[in-house]
């Protein structure tokens, strides 16, 4: 059930009228007269001013106090980040950001932003969808990323791809042996840190930011099926460039495509292959890269580059064990299917299922050789992944 409203209506106009500098008076309208757009744990208000100026007050509503306070915050003022880099940038499809407050010490009690209202609605992605509508979103959605990509890129020489995720598995590593990632087993993230050799070759030094959860609910159109923006930028972060060029969700395959409840001993790839409407999708993104590409675009260069990515043969595994590293649920999944390697080579097989544990041994060296030496001994990480 969604939580109830818990904010006076007062309060939040209030909160409006004081980024107001003219003393024009707000009210609230496209239905949240009654009670606030409700989008996962954020709760939104539109208001109004007298010349017709639509803004959107988003206050994070955690009532299941899964979140601290402080994390709350934290995630607020990223989002707040996020939003003035891409106004920054002049990237037109992020909303533009009026004013925040991070803190619990204001007026609403708890963080807010506010921003201005995106016209139309949420898109709504389905078979019902027209083809030629399909089209329009989905070369859109690749002009997107590509823009986002381009203004957002830098170069950082010091952090290749396979050291940044590296690093977040070491971060991994270090929850498990401290008790605070009981979801996955220590063994299996010696084996992903081999895997992501696998599946990360590019060490390019380019950046850019990626939204990191780019599904239709986030992906505002208009009547036409026009973008006109997307919103919920909270998770959005820099990462390598081969792994920022990636599917859209709505064309990704994962656990929500492949059935998260499908039997643990369906190890092969083919278990996450496209569905044919995907697949036909999927094209549409492509030729709409290609020809990009093979223009004088601004974005030419960087369409060539993800044309690439997208259409490798196991680009669909790839994507599943990079992200992997950022989602202790699809870590776990994948590691319960034998991380889907049937049918890709003996040499990735043997990662997984050499008794001598080969792999995971010089994984587990490479790591003590990293910044965290000293933090465990050999023996406590080798003792910690037989004990699975």
């Amino acid at each position: 059930m969604s939580p109830q409203p818990l904010l006076p209506a007062d309060k939040v106009l209030a909160v409006a009228a004081a980024l107001r500098t003219d003393g024009k008076t707000p009210h609230l309208t496209h239905g949240t007269e009654d009670k606030p757009i409700q989008l996962g744990q954020t709760q939104i208000f539109a208001v109004r001013f007298e010349d017709s100026d639509t803004w959107a007050v988003r206050i994070p509503i955690h009532q299941d106090g899964t979140l601290s306070p402080s994390f709350i915050a934290d995630l607020v003022q990223d989002e707040v980040d996020t939003l003035l880099k891409l106004n920054e940038a002049g990237f037109r499809w992020a909303p533009k950001l009026i004013g925040s407050d991070s803190s619990f010490d204001n007026p609403l009690g708890r963080p807010y932003m506010v921003v201005n209202w995106l016209p139309g609605v949420a898109l709504e992605w389905s078979s019902a969808l027209a083809a030629e509508k399909r089209q329009k979103v989905l070369c859109q959605l690749a002009d997107i990323q590509l823009n986002l990509a381009q203004c957002t890129s830098e170069s950082r020489s010091s952090d290749l791809a396979q050291r940044h995720l590296m690093d977040i598995i070491g971060s991994k590593v270090s929850r498990v042996m401290n008790g605070t990632l009981p979801e996955v087993d220590l063994r299996s993230c010696f084996v992903l840190r081999a895997l992501v050799r696998k599946a990360v070759r590019a060490e390019s030094p380019l950046f850019a930011l990626t939204h990191s959860n780019l599904a239709a609910h986030k992906i505002i159109v208009d009547s036409d099926y026009n973008i006109t923006g997307v919103v919920d930028w909270k998770l959005a972060r820099f990462r390598p460039l081969e792994v920022a060029l990636k599917w859209p969700r709505l064309l990704a395959v994962g656990r929500d495509v492949a059935d998260s409840s499908s039997p643990k001993d369906n190890t092969s790839v083919e278990s996450v292959l496209p569905y044919p409407e995907l697949a036909a999708d999927r094209q549409v993104f492509l030729s709409h890269l290609s020809s990009l590409a093979s223009s004088d675009s601004a974005h030419s260069s960087l369409a060539a580059s993800m044309n690439s990515i997208l259409t490798d043969p196991v680009v669909d595994w790839k994507n599943l064990i990079i992200d992997s590293c950022f989602s202790k649920g699809l870590h776990r999944w994948m590691a319960e299917r034998s991380w889907l390697i049937k049918g890709l080579g003996h040499d990735v097989e043997l990662i997984v299922q050499d008794p001598a544990n080969r792999a995971v041994d010089a994984e587990i060296d490479n790591f003590l050789r990293s910044e965290h030496e000293g933090a465990f001994t050999r023996d406590e990480l080798v003792e910690m992944c037989k004990s699975k």
